[in-house]
């Protein structure tokens, strides 16, 4: 009787939870690393002479230097404009100032985002125990510190949020302002976007005042953090709101998605462009760059983002100008009557095919739409590039018409 000898079990590979459901998607995810996410050129000289296991993440001292933490964003541009991938996540709070983790979910068939809020309490887990912990509300999972609740979930075994959450979600990436240096060709970069501390900003002389804001003479310094730090300062234009509502915030962060969507590419080449904002209390603040630019630029239509708002003609010569800017606008006042992106019965993937085959082709005017915006749009879609209206005309007629609403 032949026995065979015992065979050896193989050991399983242990599933690893915090980057992904395959080993390729660490891989993937490491080669996406940039200058600005940790170990960051500055770790690693500091970090010289311990061998790679040795090297550990030190724990963020305050909220602020958590790279995922954004200050205060509208959800709409989260969802819009940072989570683009199953996975990754954000730091942020809303007008309300409280705090909120989002995430894009594994959801199918739209992986719709998901935004959690995060609360700072005592959660009497002990008794007798009177210390503040954070924690997802309504879940038991809690740290004294926000970093601390953020890698107690990323490194859990079997994923403890999506069980806590009643969501398919996940915590692999998480997403920083540059965004990780992956879209810097096709976006516009959110790096020193946001002022974190107002002894940033000098406020200098008052220039105008309206009913609605304060514009002011101002100088910005900022500080890049390196091998070796430094500092520069520029002058700019600072527009102060007086009114602090949840609509004002939201209008802040359109316009910056806006200019930047249409001039992002452009190389910042308007004489004022949305430089930062600056919500951190009442009051709020918009703070524009002066620039001396040309006023058109190369771009390739197959790799920019912002596909969707480009002029049939950039397809052949590939530049963006002030006509094409106009024609960019035009659909962003569609976007905000239709809450609809153009054309978006097409996929991003098949959208310059699609303007390549059908130029002339222009969304319906939304039945709500003032007739004398209605026309503004029209013209604004003018094939002719040279037909349609100056940028400042536009602007005028909008100025006309809301002083005649007043």
């Amino acid at each position: 009787m032949n026995m065979m000898p015992p065979q050896k079990r193989k050991k399983k590979a242990k599933k690893d939870n915090t980057m992904g459901e395959a080993a390729d998607v660490a891989e993937i995810l490491d080669k996406r690393k940039c200058e600005h996410r940790w170990p960051t050129p500055t770790d690693i000289q500091k970090l010289k002479g311990k061998p790679r296991s040795q090297w550990i993440r030190p724990e963020p001292q305050h909220l602020r230097d958590i790279d995922c933490y954004f200050g205060r964003l509208p959800q709409w541009y989260i969802e819009e404009k940072l989570l683009k991938e199953p996975g990754e996540f954000l730091l942020s709070r809303g007008h309300d100032n409280k705090l909120r983790l989002s995430i894009k979910s594994n959801e199918q068939p739209d992986y719709p985002c998901v935004h959690l809020p995060i609360e700072f309490v005592q959660t009497n887990q002990v008794r007798g125990d009177r210390n503040m912990y954070y924690r997802i509300t309504n879940t038991l999972v809690q740290s004294r510190s926000l970093w601390g609740l953020i890698q107690a979930y990323r490194t859990s075994n079997n994923n403890i949020l999506r069980q806590n959450v009643k969501r398919d979600v996940e915590l692999r990436e998480e997403v920083i302002p540059c965004q990780g240096c992956k879209y810097v060709k096709k976006e516009y970069s959110f790096m020193f976007v946001q002022v974190r501390s107002m002894d940033e900003i000098a406020i200098g002389d008052l220039i105008c005042e309206s009913d609605r804001s304060k514009i002011y003479k101002a100088t910005r310094t900022i500080i890049r953090k390196g091998v070796i730090a430094d500092s520069f300062e520029r002058p700019i234009i600072l527009k102060e709101l007086k009114d602090y509502s949840i609509g004002v915030f939201d209008d802040i962060y359109r316009e910056m998605h806006i200019v930047n969507t249409i001039r992002h590419q452009i190389g910042w080449d308007t004489a004022l462009n949305v430089e930062a904002v600056i919500t951190l209390s009442k009051p709020y603040y918009i703070a524009y760059k002066m620039c001396k630019c040309g006023s058109s630029r190369k771009t390739d239509p197959e790799t920019t983002r912002n596909r969707r708002w480009l002029a049939p003609e950039v397809i052949t010569t590939k530049t963006l100008t002030p006509e094409t800017d106009v024609y960019a606008f035009a659909w962003l006042i569609y976007e905000v009557f239709s809450m609809k992106l153009p054309f978006n019965e097409v996929s991003d993937e098949n959208f310059i095919g699609y303007l390549a085959e059908n130029p002339d082709a222009r969304a319906e005017i939304p039945s709500d739409i003032p007739k004398w915006l209605g026309e503004l749009v029209q013209s604004a879609w003018d094939s002719d590039p040279a037909k349609r209206p100056k940028m400042v005309d536009l602007w005028r007629e909008m100025r006309k018409k809301n002083k005649d609403v007043k």
